[in-house]
């Protein structure tokens, strides 16, 4: 963004929001409700509209909470097992 204007390729529809998060567009809603991620603005049709920096940003605190939370005991023997098996979900 230059000179704090805000060009189209910065916001972004609850769906694009939610796949790029790796949720449906309810659960965008639903951090949205709860304050998780507030929309920059709303359309006169009424849709939220988010910044791409704060999806980013919501994106990479997810990936990292993953990576550091304790794996379940059995995807732990499944990878253990057989690893090409072994698929994340999340």
């Amino acid at each position: 963004m230059m000179g704090g204007s805000v060009m189209p390729d910065d916001l972004l529809e609850t769906s694009v929001a939610a796949r790029l998060l790796g949720l449906t567009p309810e659960a965008v809603r639903v951090l949205n409700k709860k304050g998780r991620l507030v929309p920059a603005l709303r359309t006169s049709r009424g849709w939220s509209l988010y910044f791409r920096r704060d999806v980013e940003k919501l994106a990479e605190a997810r990936k990292r909470a993953a990576a550091a939370a304790p794996k379940q005991p059995v995807t732990a023997a499944v990878e253990a097992v057989s690893p090409d098996l072994a698929v994340n979900r999340r």
